[in-house]
């Protein structure tokens, strides 16, 4: 579910306290990103699930960015819409594991 690997790797690139801005700026811009696609069309859900898997792997939330590139192919094979729900049910329970961990 978490790559702690990339966690810490993050963590020392940018310091502790800038460690916790992003995943602050993370967390608001992910479930905003993620709640547009709830009503976005096909090509604007493929896009916005690019961006989430990207942002999900840099944070080291593996599953989520799993997830995210599952839907992405899934609408590039012809699929006309994806599903989010367990996209964030991924996303909250990483997003607790991570609170959790107090890293």
């Amino acid at each position: 579910m978490l790559d702690f690997d990339r966690l810490d790797e993050l963590k020392k690139e940018v310091g502790e306290e800038d460690f916790h801005d992003i995943l602050s700026l993370f967390f608001e811009e992910f479930e905003e990103s993620l709640a547009q696609l709830i009503t976005a069309s096909p090509s604007q859900q493929s896009e916005t699930l690019h961006f989430l898997k990207g942002s999900a792997m840099n944070i080291g939330l593996s599953k989520v960015s799993e997830l995210c590139r599952t839907g992405e192919e899934a609408l590039k094979a012809g699929a006309t819409s994806v599903d989010p729900v367990k996209i964030q049910d991924a996303y909250d329970a990483s997003r607790s594991a991570l609170l959790e961990a107090r890293i």
